[in-house]
């Protein structure tokens, strides 16, 4: 038989407050059947209360945590299927969904913060801009390139500086073309598998 407890005996033996165990129950993080009327009040059924505290505690808390407040939170306590109905099951799931995509964000935005990770699309602008700043200076070199080739070959430097940009109009559509398709089969976000060596 699951042992019933009072709700600070709860906060007792996840070390946590009773102000937290009154929050997980108004958040919706514990429901009936873990929660329990009896003669005393409300009180909490040990077991039950394990279980879907393992499905529907914050991630990110979790993680914040220097002790989990459930070493059972991967693997909670069996609760006979009947025990949780699919709305409550879809519920906690659901928000058991939500923290971790939140735990994730919040990692993520940390290794960003410590300069460990930095933003695809600022490098991808940054590149960009460099690559167009590079452009523009060689086509400005090209009179001063076509008056010295010019000078030696015996030809007009202005029809040389012609040819030179029309030549490289030509290689500049080449390579933005290759560009283009390597941008088609590059990702453009790459989802973190795995985020536990934050330093």
């Amino acid at each position: 038989m699951s042992e019933i407890i009072s709700k600070s005996e709860l906060a007792r033996r996840l070390n946590r407050s009773p102000a937290a165990v009154t929050h997980w129950i108004r958040a919706g993080r514990l429901t009936a059947p873990a929660l329990v009327q009896t003669d005393k009040g409300e009180m909490i059924d040990w077991d039950r209360a394990r279980a879907q505290l393992g499905i529907a505690l914050d991630l990110g808390q979790q993680v914040a945590q220097e002790v989990p407040i459930l070493a059972v939170a991967s693997a909670p306590a069996p609760v006979a299927s009947t025990d949780i109905d699919d709305d409550q099951r879809r519920l906690l799931k659901g928000k058991a969904d939500q923290a971790e995509a939140r735990a994730v964000r919040d990692r993520m935005e940390l290794f960003e913060h410590n300069s460990r990770w930095v933003r695809a699309d600022e490098i991808d602008s940054t590149w960009r801009r460099g690559i167009s700043d590079l452009i523009t200076r060689i086509e400005t070199e090209f009179p001063e390139m076509a008056q010295a080739i010019a000078a030696e070959i015996g030809t007009d430097p202005r029809a040389l500086t012609i040819a030179l940009r029309q030549n490289f109009r030509r290689v500049r559509e080449r390579l933005s073309r290759d560009l283009a398709v390597l941008a088609d089969v590059v990702p453009k976000t790459v989802v973190p598998v795995e985020l536990e060596s934050v330093a």
